[in-house]
């Protein structure tokens, strides 16, 4: 990597994949009409996730009586 000397820099999108590789996961938006994943495309898993999140938090705070 470039940036190998101060590790606070922040590496661009191309770095990355120049360093780990593809990504291969969910398509997430990068900004600047960017993605991790082109063309962009839904990720069902994601959306999965953010619908199970707020029953398991509920649950918790049912069985911590919060």
């Amino acid at each position: 990597m470039s940036n190998s000397d101060n590790w606070r820099d922040p590496l661009s999108f191309k770095e990355v994949i120049e360093s780990y590789g593809e990504w291969t996961g969910m398509s997430i938006y990068l900004g600047d009409g960017q993605y991790t994943i082109m063309p962009p495309r839904i990720d069902y898993r994601l959306r999965r996730l953010t619908q199970l999140y707020p029953i398991w938090f509920v649950n918790h705070l049912i069985k911590f009586g919060c």
